[in-house]
């Protein structure tokens, strides 16, 4: 079986023949024999599970029936991190990833991570996996868990396609996933005009139409990205801005683009992809359609901290509490990073949290000995 990679652009002929392929509006797409296999994440479930080896001809993986020091759920800055200083303290590692980088992944560029005056965030994520893969570990990345189990002395930890990995300890870093606004055709035309990352998505809405929801940091960077790329863009806040003055004043400066304050999504329209959204007025209760052809989801983060939320003590909004020494209040089952309550959700500081983890966690195995 032979490989063929495509380069398109927002706009061009390649772009419209991929939308035409796959209906998909977000890269890569993959196909394997005219098979659309989806993105990233969808190609990363299948090698999890064992049926992209299937699809390609190759012997199936076996299941790994090791026991352990510590298995580490996260490959993001946290998790990372965590492999690295536990793999230098000896002990046998399993990191289990729905993808590297974390949210990174939606990230385009820093200005603050120690060391680098500027880095692009995809460098970093390669610098980051480069250095991870100096050391001996076992990584699934592509695996999604569902369920754990903190015994004494073992602490289980099952994935989405029935895998069951054991350890002697566990460090949670499975970070946030951006919320949904949870209107109708939302959840139907995500990848097909409905994007949560203007980072990475807005160069192909290049000359169109769009429109970002939210109020907060995130939301008024991503429009105002989108205001040096899209025809015009609309930014609906349900209430009134929440982000800082920095970003608010800069979006008093700009001339296309309209502000719609106080305005709720009811609706995103398209049968295949977005043709458009509909809002409604929370003073006049007056509604309006919006043509565009993309929406930027942009209302804040939430915890992915479902599969411990009958195992772990976690606050209003899932974030599993945790001391200043990582530990969770079950013993040998420690976190870091944004699935935590800690209270600056910054990389350098997931990083930091998720060094302290593997050490205590190193402690924590010397007395079980």
């Amino acid at each position: 079986m032979t490989a063929e990679e495509i380069e398109v652009l927002g706009g061009t002929p390649g772009w419209d023949t991929m939308i035409e392929r796959t209906r998909g509006r977000t890269t890569p797409q993959i196909l394997i024999d005219e098979e659309v296999i989806g993105g990233y994440d969808e190609l990363a479930a299948l090698n999890a599970t064992g049926v992209l080896d299937e699809k390609l001809g190759l012997v199936k993986r076996a299941d790994l029936k090791t026991l352990y020091d510590v298995i580490i759920i996260g490959a993001g800055p946290a998790g990372m991190t965590a492999a690295v200083y536990a793999s230098r303290k000896g002990l046998k590692c399993l990191v289990l990833g729905k993808d590297v980088g974390g949210q990174l992944n939606i990230t385009a560029e820093l200005e603050n991570y120690l060391g680098f005056h500027y880095i692009e965030a995809q460098s970093l994520i390669d610098k980051f996996d480069e250095h991870v893969k100096q050391f001996e570990m076992d990584r699934i990345i592509g695996a999604n868990v569902v369920r754990l189990e903190a015994l004494p002395k073992i602490k289980r930890v099952c994935t989405q396609t029935g895998h069951e990995y054991q350890g002697r300890s566990l460090i949670i870093a499975s970070g946030k996933r951006p919320r949904c606004i949870g209107v109708p055709g939302e959840e139907r035309l995500m990848g097909k005009g409905v994007a949560f990352c203007a980072t990475c998505d807005a160069p192909f809405y290049k000359g169109l139409d769009v429109a970002v929801v939210g109020g907060g940091n995130s939301a008024i960077e991503a429009a105002l990205e989108l205001d040096r790329m899209a025809k015009k863009v609309y930014l609906i806040v349900v209430g009134d801005y929440t982000g800082d003055d920095v970003l608010v004043n800069k979006l008093r400066q700009t001339k296309r683009m309209e502000q719609l304050t106080g305005h709720e999504t009811l609706e995103i329209l398209g049968k295949d992809e977005v043709e458009g959204v509909r809002v409604r007025s929370k003073s006049s209760w007056e509604e309006k359609t919006l043509s565009v052809r993309g929406v930027f989801v942009e209302v804040g983060l939430l915890p992915n901290s479902g599969f411990a939320l009958d195992a772990l003590k976690t606050n209003p909004i899932g974030e599993i509490l945790i001391d200043c020494d990582t530990n969770t209040g079950v013993p040998g089952v420690f976190a870091a990073g944004d699935v935590t309550n800690v209270r600056d959700k910054q990389i350098l500081v997931a990083a930091g949290e998720g060094a302290k983890a593997a050490l205590r966690a190193a402690e924590y195995l010397v007395t079980q000995r």
